[in-house]
């Protein structure tokens, strides 16, 4: 138990933790709730099958399965190659039947995963 601190590092989800010392709280008055998008990440990540047109996932099978309705990417990190190197490519895609994910290829090993959900 404890509280999250980030790393300075670009790894995905890369945290470490801390003693958990709440501030005292203070009196505040309420502001009106402001529309916001979560992202639900699926731990472990969903093991899936893209299908490729000119570059573009236009399909994706097995954790979800459908149509690509629209994708967003691709957006590309790597790093710690003096350590266990990472390397990978991010897509934001909306599917056919609904929904929005986060998909992205482990380009070391060429595979695809679901790593989250967009609400």
């Amino acid at each position: 138990m404890g509280s999250p601190l980030l790393l300075d590092t670009h790894r995905p989800q890369a945290f470490a933790l801390a003693s958990f010392d709440p501030p005292r709280r203070r009196s505040e008055p309420e502001r009106p709730a402001r529309p916001h998008t979560a992202l639900r990440v699926f731990r472990p990540p969903r093991r899936v099958e893209v299908t490729l047109r000119s570059g573009e996932p236009i399909f994706i099978r097995g954790a979800l399965n459908g149509s690509v309705a629209g994708c967003a990417g691709p957006w590309r990190a790597s790093g710690d190659w003096w350590d266990e190197a990472w390397s990978r490519e991010e897509w934001d895609v909306a599917l056919a039947p609904g929904g929005v994910y986060r998909l992205f290829r482990d380009r070391l090993r060429n595979e695809w995963f679901v790593e989250a959900e967009l609400d």
